[in-house]
């Protein structure tokens, strides 16, 4: 994961400094209805496999083809639309762009069903190094093509080249195609489950980018550019980091699914390590964005921090429900995530439709503010797994209240160092607060302290290289 961040991270602060806001603009609003399109594709055909009791070589047939026929079907239909969108929204060049979107679609649900057999063997190792190559391999690519001056092409390319990488690499590394006769009995199997997910990824990503759709009416090309950018700040750490535990929970917790009461106990341990993790990296963003933007991707999104600081504290309030859903999939009940995402969604868009027209700050406010409604989410799983809530509460506490010292020292610091170059007047005050925050933690929570060093000694122990003595198998 840390390999991913820098460097997709390292290539988005590369990029930014060659795409105006515009063009980010552009972007931002494509690549949800092309990002759609890849949820779809890839969740409602594959992930379906993963909860299958047995996994059949006809099953991840169906999968390849079920994949391959819906995201084509989606971005030919992205691709037609588009003329119709440019019009509706009467912004020039966005019909190019849901042109592009729609053509990237069908690349980036290729390696959907080897994903979920992965998952579905609990083979992390693997699939975490085929990712992780995929990214790098990806962010070389949308540099090359941006420094040839399609800049446009260049934003999706970032992320859209990731699955025809991820195709190549299983390949490469012997993973069959999984191609061979299948009926219907075996779509039937993966649509049961795969149906429900992809009403929650469609859901997942009409939460994540509706606001943009719906500020594209009000406001202009520039400012949703500078929206995007920080958006796209924003999932590289919650997309990256809730990506991975997401991936590890949904096949790991399908596995003891029988057994409720231990699924809830390891929630409850999950979301504790998740939200503090999270915390820590969005924290730093939150005491000194102006510097950082600067830092990031240069002077030209500098007027951007007031939109960063408030996306920074939705997502760190988003994350207060981290793992609910992949855990509401683990038990069985995969309805659950879309239905919550609609609701969620419906919240947002409410508040964007009425605050886009005094500006793209009031949205990044009231996106914020929509993010205190993400504590119902856990106590909807709490009554349905049956932990009570208020081992929740207790859990969560102990990460929660240090922030907020944490954050409000930091930000006091940050006004000492603002007329520091931009490096210093974000490093003094961010390394400041997570010194504060970790500290805090550690000083006042006994079992995280040992739970984490045991997880640190367990991973030097699976990093070590082995060593066989006489007699030793």
């Amino acid at each position: 994961m840390g390999i991913r961040v820098l460097c997709v991270g390292g290539t988005l602060a590369l990029l930014s400094r060659i795409v105006d806001p515009a063009t980010m603009g552009l972007y931002g609003v494509a690549w949800a209805a092309a990002a759609l399109g890849q949820n779809v594709g890839r969740n409602g055909a594959a992930q379906g496999l993963i909860a299958l009791p047995k996994l059949e070589t006809a099953h991840v047939a169906a999968a390849h083809v079920l994949a391959a026929l819906l995201s084509i079907t989606i971005g030919l239909m992205l691709a037609f639309a588009s003329p119709a969108v440019e019009a509706f929204y009467g912004m020039e060049g966005l019909g190019h762009a849901f042109l592009i979107g729609g053509l990237f679609v069908p690349l980036m649900c290729l390696p959907a069903a080897d994903q979920a057999v992965a998952q579905k063997q609990l083979n992390f190792s693997r699939l975490t190094i085929v990712q992780t190559i995929a990214m790098v391999l990806a962010s070389i690519t949308a540099l090359i093509v941006a420094l040839a001056g399609y800049h446009l092409v260049s934003l999706f390319a970032l992320q859209g080249c990731v699955g025809p990488y991820m195709f190549l690499l299983f390949r490469l590394s012997g993973q069959p195609l999984g191609f061979s006769r299948f009926g219907m009995v075996h779509v039937k199997d993966i649509w049961r489950v795969g149906g429900h997910l992809s009403l929650t990824s469609v859901a997942a990503v009409l939460m994540q980018n509706l606001p943009q759709l719906i500020m594209a009416k009000f406001l202009s090309a520039e400012a949703l550019g500078f929206y995007t950018f920080c958006f796209r700040i924003i999932q590289l750490i919650g997309t990256q980091l809730g990506g991975m535990v997401w991936m590890v929970i949904y096949p790991t917790f399908s596995s003891i699914q029988s057994d409720i009461e231990r699924v809830g106990r390891a929630f409850l341990f999950s979301a504790r390590y998740t939200a503090f993790a999270l915390f820590l990296c969005l924290m730093v963003l939150v005491v000194a964005p102006g510097p950082f933007l600067e830092l990031f991707g240069g002077d030209q999104w500098g007027g951007g921090s007031r939109i960063l600081l408030f996306l920074a504290i939705m997502q760190m309030l988003a994350s207060l429900g981290s793992n609910v859903f992949p855990t509401f999939q683990a038990i069985g009940k995969p309805s659950a995530g879309w239905r919550w995402m609609v609701f969620f969604s419906t919240i947002q868009a409410s508040i964007v439709f009425v605050l886009a027209r005094y500006g793209v700050e009031a949205v990044a406010v009231g996106m914020a503010a929509s993010g205190l409604a993400m504590p119902l989410a856990p106590l909807w799983l709490s009554r349905v797994v049956g932990f009570p809530f208020s081992d929740y509460v207790r859990s969560m506490a102990g990460i929660i209240l240090p922030v907020l010292p944490a954050i409000a020292i930091g930000m006091v610091i940050a006004s000492w160092t603002q007329n520091l170059i931009p490096l210093l007047a974000f490093a003094i005050p961010a390394c400041a607060a997570g010194a504060i925050f970790v500290g805090l933690v550690f000083a006042t929570d006994r079992h995280l302290r040992e739970n984490l060093g045991a997880v640190i000694a367990y991973g030097r122990k699976r990093m070590a290289p082995s060593q066989r003595g006489h007699g030793q198998q």
